[in-house]
């Protein structure tokens, strides 16, 4: 480890320098399913109308004609 005095002020840089080590040592399918993780988590507990406006944009398919 090391003699230096972590303090909550560092938590940002060390949290970016750990997630930057581990995107360097991911592969693209890797990456895509980290994302995909992420993004389905955080859609799974929104509102339908927020749900909807996405859904506008990403998957207009789904949205009823008219």
């Amino acid at each position: 480890m090391t003699d230096r005095q972590w303090v909550e002020e560092d938590r940002a840089e060390v949290i970016e320098r750990i997630v930057d080590g581990m995107i360097a040592e991911m592969n693209y399918e890797s990456i895509k399913q980290c994302v995909w993780d992420l993004l389905y988590e955080d859609l799974l507990y929104q509102e339908w109308a927020d749900l909807w406006m996405h859904a506008e944009k990403y998957a207009p398919d789904l949205l009823p004609e008219g």
